[in-house]
Order: C-alpha cells, then sequence, then structure tokens
C-alpha cells in the first residue's frame, strides 16, 4: 500500500515538469549592460594658509647718535685798536675801521676766516663791505670800484685817502640841493647807430630813445624839468650834447646807453668821472694821466652819491648782474661837464639772453623805474 502511494506521488511529479515544459515561455526585455561611471571628484577649498600669529615685539631704542656740533664761525682775534693811518707806499693811508667809527652811530666788524676776512662798516644806515686787495668795495650790497685796493695791516684794513675823500665819505654826505633840471642824453641816433643787438638785428639808438621817453614822465611826475638831447631819430655830437646841458642849465646829466662786448659779458654799468690823483677803471687805449683835472672833476662829490644811488636802484629793480659803478676819463659827454653827470649801461646787445630782455618794452620801462626811484 505504501510503495503504490510512492509510485503514485512520483508519477505526479513528472506529469508537473512535463506540463512546465510544454508551456509558453515568458519574453522579458533584454538586459543592458552600462559602462561603468566615472565617481564625480568632490573639490574641496584649499586650507586656509597657516599663519603665524603676529609677534609683539617690545619698540626698540632709538639709535645713540652722537652729533658732533655745528662748526662755529671762527671769532675774529681781539686786536689792539689801530693807528689812524699807516705809511704804504708813500702816502699815508687810513684805517677804516679808525675813520669809520668817528663818522657818528657806527659799527665795525671783521666777517669770516681770517684768510678771508670782510670788513663791515655800518655808518647810520649805509654798509660797506671791502676785502683786502680787492678794489671792490659793496656799498649797500652793490659793487663800487674803488681807486687802490686796500692793505691789510696787523690784521687791521687800510684805504687810500683819495677813496676815503671822493668815494666813502661822499657818499655817506647829504645829496646837495637841487633846482631839479636834469638833461636825458640818448645816446647814439640818426647815422651813429650805437651797437647792434644780436638777438633781433636792432640798433643801440632805438632802444636808449625808448628808455628816455619813458623815463621823461616818470621824472616829471616827482617834480623834475626834463630835457632831452633828441626826441627822435637824429644825430648830435658829443659836444653838441655838453652844450644842450649848458644851455638849459641843467643839474645833473644823465647818458643812457647799452653795451657791447663778448657774448658772455652780461649786467649793469654806471660810469663817471675819475678823480685826480687816481687811475681809470677802463681806458680803451686813451691817456689816464692821473694828473689832468677835468671840467667835470669839480662834481667830484656829487657824482659819486648820484652814481651810487642811481646804479644801486638800477641793479635792484631789475635784477641783472652788477658789473658796478666805475671810473673813467676818456668818455667825452662826461668830462666837459660842468654838472653831475653819469652815463648808464643797461645790459649788453652782444649777449643773446640780455639782447632778447632789452628787446622787451617791459624791461626798458623797468630800467626807466629804476632810474627814477634813485632821484630824489
Amino acid at each position: 500500500m505504501v510503495g503504490n502511494w510512492k509510485t503514485f506521488l512520483s508519477a505526479l511529479v513528472l506529469c508537473a515538469v512535463l506540463a512546465a515544459c510544454e508551456s509558453t515561455p515568458t519574453h522579458r526585455p533584454p538586459i543592458t549592460i552600462l559602462p561603468p561611471q566615472p565617481r564625480p571628484v568632490i573639490v574641496y577649498p584649499p586650507p586656509p594658509p597657516q599663519t603665524n600669529p603676529p609677534v609683539v615685539r617690545p619698540p626698540q631704542p632709538p639709535p645713540f647718535v652722537v652729533t658732533p656740533p655745528k662748526p662755529q664761525p671762527p671769532r675774529p682775534p681781539v686786536l689792539p685798536p689801530p693807528a689812524y693811518s699807516a705809511l704804504i707806499n708813500g702816502a699815508q693811508w687810513i684805517s677804516i675801521e679808525a675813520w669809520g667809527l668817528g663818522q657818528g652811530r657806527a659799527q665795525f666788524a671783521r666777517i669770516g676766516a681770517e684768510s678771508d676776512w670782510t670788513h663791515r662798516l655800518q655808518v647810520n644806515n649805509t654798509t660797506f663791505d671791502l676785502k683786502a686787495d680787492n678794489r671792490v668795495v659793496l656799498c649797500e650790497g652793490s659793487q663800487l670800484w674803488l681807486g687802490y685796493a686796500p692793505k691789510l695791516m696787523k690784521g687791521h684794513l687800510y684805504i687810500h685817502p683819495l677813496d676815503i675823500q671822493k668815494n666813502l665819505a661822499p657818499i655817506l654826505a647829504e645829496l646837495p640841493k637841487t633846482h631839479r633840471v636834469v638833461v636825458i642824453d640818448p645816446g647814439h641816433g640818426g647815422e651813429n647807430r650805437g651797437t647792434q643787438s644780436v638777438f633781433n638785428k636792432a640798433y643801440e639808438k632805438e632802444y636808449t630813445l625808448d628808455w628816455a621817453l619813458r623815463l621823461k614822465p616818470l621824472l616829471e611826475a616827482k617834480g623834475w624839468k626834463v630835457h632831452l638831447t633828441r626826441s627822435r631819430d637824429t644825430s648830435l655830437s658829443l659836444a653838441d650834447r655838453v652844450a644842450f646841458a649848458d644851455r638849459v642849465k641843467a643839474h645833473i646829466f644823465i647818458s643812457l646807453h647799452f653795451n657791447s662786448a663778448g657774448p658772455e659779458h652780461t649786467g649793469l654799468e654806471t660810469y663817471c668821472i675819475t678823480p685826480v690823483g687816481m687811475s681809470s677803471h677802463m681806458g680803451r687805449g686813451a691817456d689816464d694821466d692821473t694828473r689832468t683835472a677835468l671840467p667835470n672833476n669839480a662834481h667830484d662829490a656829487p657824482n659819486i652819491q648820484y652814481a651810487a644811488r642811481v646804479h644801486s636802484a638800477m641793479v635792484g629793480h631789475v635784477g641783472m648782474t652788477d658789473r658796478g659803478v666805475r671810473r673813467v676819463r676818456f668818455m667825452a659827454v662826461l668830462k666837459g661837464q660842468k654838472r653831475p653827470a653819469l652815463l648808464l649801461e643797461g645790459g649788453y646787445l652782444s649777449n643773446p639772453e640780455e639782447a632778447r630782455l632789452i628787446a622787451m618794452p617791459e624791461f626798458r620801462q623797468k630800467l626807466a623805474e629804476g632810474v627814477a626811484k634813485a632821484l630824489p
């Protein structure tokens, strides 16, 4: 009975298997195999740079520097009082210190190193700066040429007596009273054209006339009666210019010019007649006999007074190179004058820069203003 039962189960299983094999198969979609995808790369920001915490250091003390003391100007030695005069080359030269301190409110000092002392004399409101063996003295900052170079003896500076009498003493004195008549002489004219400008080929005669025409109303505004030796482009001899000043009874004569030399020369000059006994500062080959007395030597004192005033004012107002107040004998327009007489050189037409300035009306106006400023 049991064996039949097992046979029956086996037959049943076999039938089921066969039935499964004969059934319709089930269709499924094919399987697609995808290629492997790359894994995403995660980029992280770089870590912040490692910074060391600030180190707080104590402040450093300033370096210890030994500052050398500023050099002090050498103190002039204390000298015994000078002798008032000393015999030099056969003449009694005068101590500038002893003479100056006798001129009223005065002070004297030596400035700088002993090897190059400047001897400064201040009398009232006028200051002179002098050096040994140098004919140029600064008078209120402007150059004035002496007749003789001062000499140093035992630390004291000595001046030739003619320079005291004809230069320094008159400058300290008051100007003489005047009836305020002036002759302004524009140099050259007509066929006498004067020097030619290297800037624009214009001639000196044109510029001197323009300078005079600008100066005339400035002086008239100060109460002067002004006469011009020429008011247009006309010829006039030097003798005629002197005679013209005599005819109008002029108190002072001023001749206006412009200079010429090498292209390197610059500056303003003022001339007046050389006193008897002195050598001139320029001769141009003319005789310079120091014994010669000229008609204009009667006015030596006012000559240097007006020359120093006009030159200083002109240099200060225009601001050009200072070539100083100088003495001459050869200038015919000066030596025959019977009144104080000056000749002014307003710059060099042979110098390119100064020739350019002289061509400017504004510059010639400043020259005129400088001269007018000096006359009382």
